[in-house]
């Protein structure tokens, strides 16, 4: 097989040889059914690893242009498959997930915003909090007040690292979860997204190694892919990350750092043990690989017993920790906040000053007179009650109307739930029944870096009150119902064009 490889290109080699079949397969060279070359005899014909091999075809089956078959090998797909999802729906809308490329995280995330503003339409897939939840009200007292007090100031330019009160108040709070940070080890960022953006920018260069959990969330794969990344993932079960694993993966490559979500992990859930994360930070030091902790759903917390930042573990300066406001108080506002360790203070300021000078100064000057009054306690205290019961809700309407085979996490915190289809069933086809049906949810694969889970799918209980949750779940049955292997419900479905629709007016806060 003629495959010319640049050794010398800034592109990764499994991303060329990725590149490579994904042409030969939109040219017609390689049909559906055609079966591509074992990873080894293709990395030995070209003269590289075997790993470099099984990456690119990874990166294929997960862009659906490929699917693998233990035992028997690697096959194109049918491309038909992707032209036909585009039907016409209830809503005015064609899905960018599901397309002539594939399965597609970048139109995971447009299709879930894009439906999140559909009024008939009930989303579970976004990880958003309540919009009724958001205490507008107050926000708007604190920027009124912010006007009268700085005046011009409040709109001004500002330091990159941020605003200094600020970083003063968030030390404090990070302080009483036992992180001891001063105000110049904190950097204010534009969301937690910037932070990892920022940290991958310093820490890699196009074709390093990042390790993750596997799944993980969809906005760090984003921005490991976008800055040429190779993302490897360590498997997750209900202790949070396999660190068994993560001990072996270490011993086989050199990644430049390993992301990980302890807390309520986006998307499955599950908390990572205490015995886990000391070994964590043990492995970390002992390999010398920085740690991205990823804590934005930390303080949403409905049962269980608090377990300690790996920040504020013994070793845990080689920590950087980001966490934002988003999930917490206000994603409108775009105000995070990295730990940033002395060694890489210096060049993460220089990159968030290149990336867009500062962070609104109107809105930290606002936030750091919300955290003077006091007022986030209080915040906390209802999110969390009212969070719980509607994880409970979402729970329970599971147990009654999900079919035998269909298994969920029951996560301690956070705002999502993950969930597994019976055996036969694709998330990725149910994705488009359900929005036939007037529901949607994040399809699962999209979170895996590598092997994905075809049958899991990712709920967001939080968004809604518990009617809409109850019907959005009655909805989601239907869907699933007609998916099932051997439904006859396909041949008795409407269709979607005449179906009568469902409305569900809330009201938002």
């Amino acid at each position: 097989m003629s495959i010319e490889l640049r050794h010398d290109a800034s592109r990764p080699l499994y991303l060329q040889i990725r590149n490579w079949f994904q042409n030969q397969i939109e040219r017609g060279v390689l049909l559906p059914g055609a079966r591509l070359p074992a990873s080894r005899a293709l990395a030995a014909d070209l003269g590289v690893s075997r790993v470099t091999v099984v990456n690119a075809y990874a990166e294929l089956e997960a862009e659906g242009w490929v699917r693998a078959h233990v035992g028997r090998g690697t096959f194109v797909c049918d491309p038909g498959r992707w032209e036909r999802s585009g039907r016409d729906t209830p809503y005015g809308w064609e899905s960018t997930f599901l397309g002539p490329s594939g399965v597609s995280a970048g139109g995971m995330v447009s299709d879930m915003l894009h439906l999140a503003q559909h009024p008939d339409l009930i989303s579970f897939a976004m990880g958003a909090p309540a919009t009724d939840s958001l205490p507008v009200r107050d926000f708007r007292e604190m920027i009124n007040q912010v006007l009268r007090r700085d005046g011009g100031e409040a709109l001004q330019y500002d330091e990159a690292i941020g605003y200094e009160p600020l970083r003063r108040r968030i030390a404090g709070m990070l302080a009483a979860e036992g992180i001891a940070v001063g105000p110049r080890e904190l950097l204010i960022t534009s969301g937690s997204q910037q932070g990892l953006d920022l940290a991958t920018r310093v820490l890699t260069e196009s074709g390093d190694v990042v390790i993750t959990e596997s799944p993980t969330y969809v906005g760090a794969l984003d921005v490991l892919r976008s800055n040429g990344v190779r993302v490897m993932g360590v498997p997750v079960d209900g202790e949070g990350m396999r660190v068994d694993v993560l001990e072996k993966v270490l011993s086989s490559c050199d990644p430049r750092f390993i992301y990980t979500i302890p807390d309520f992990h986006n998307p499955t859930g599950v908390t990572l043990s205490l015995e886990r994360r000391r070994r964590l930070v043990q492995l970390a030091r002992q390999w010398e690989v920085p740690i991205l902790e990823d804590g934005v759903c930390s303080e949403l917390r409905y049962e269980g017993t608090s377990v300690p930042s790996l920040r504020a573990l013994d070793g845990g300066e080689r920590v950087l920790y980001i966490n934002s406001f988003s999930k917490s108080l206000l994603p409108g506002i775009r105000v995070g906040y990295m730990v940033v360790p002395r060694w890489l203070r210096e060049r993460l300021v220089l990159r968030k000053q290149a990336a867009d000078l500062f962070t609104s100064s109107l809105m930290q000057r606002a936030l750091a007179h919300y955290l003077d009054g006091g007022r986030l306690s209080e915040h906390l205290a209802s999110l969390r009650r009212v969070y719980r019961d509607r994880r409970d809700g979402m729970l329970a309407g599971l147990a009654r109307r999900m079919p035998a085979g269909t298994n969920w996490i029951r996560p301690q915190g956070g705002l999502c739930l993950w969930a597994t289809l019976p055996e036969g069933m694709s998330a990725g086809e149910l994705y488009l029944a359900a929005i036939d049906y007037g529901v949607a949810f994040a399809v699962g694969s999209v979170f895996f870096p590598e092997d994905a889970d075809r049958s899991s799918l990712r709920l967001n209980f939080a968004s809604h009150r518990g009617d809409v949750i109850e019907e959005g779940l009655r909805r989601l049955a239907r869907a699933v119902q007609e998916q099932l292997p051997g439904s006859a419900a396909k041949a008795r479905r409407p269709d979607v064009r005449t179906r009568e629709r469902v409305s569900i007016t809330e009201r938002r806060g």
